[in-house]
């Protein structure tokens, strides 16, 4: 696997614990925008634009690409890890969630470092694969 992308899928790994408040936090701030962006014309011209203000807020948030974006970062790693074995997802989940030393990770799980490696290694390229990125 190619150095920047294994880099750009552990940095998406490393934002997986927060993707619940990011998908939340994104939600909010569409469906409850700054006062400074709404637009407040009010006229009589037809456009194919929703006018009901709830259809509107459905729309934006279903057609918003940032957040289709983390939730599906968010559904591979979630589909990966169910898919993975034990070991693997102890591995992962310490590694990349807590930020515990590859050392200390083989003690917990009565395996060797350089094992736990090669299985990070593997659990990368599945994710890779599932997200849809060039090895």
């Amino acid at each position: 696997m190619r150095t920047c992308t294994k880099n750009y899928v552990e940095g998406i790994l490393k934002l997986y614990p927060a993707y619940i408040k990011m998908i939340a936090e994104k939600e909010q701030s569409i469906l409850n925008p700054d006062e400074f962006y709404i637009d407040q014309h009010i006229g009589g011209s037809r456009s194919g634009y929703v006018g009901r203000p709830t259809e509107q807020k459905v729309m934006t948030v279903m057609s918003d690409k940032d957040l289709e974006i983390i939730k599906n970062h968010k559904k591979a790693i979630e589909d990966t890890l169910r898919e993975a074995d034990f070991i693997t997802v102890g591995i992962v989940e310490a590694y990349y969630f807590t930020s515990t030393k590859i050392d200390i990770i083989a003690k917990e799980l009565e395996t060797t470092p350089d094992m736990c490696n090669k299985l990070k290694r593997r659990y990368l390229g599945i994710l890779a694969s599932e997200l849809k990125v060039l090895k």
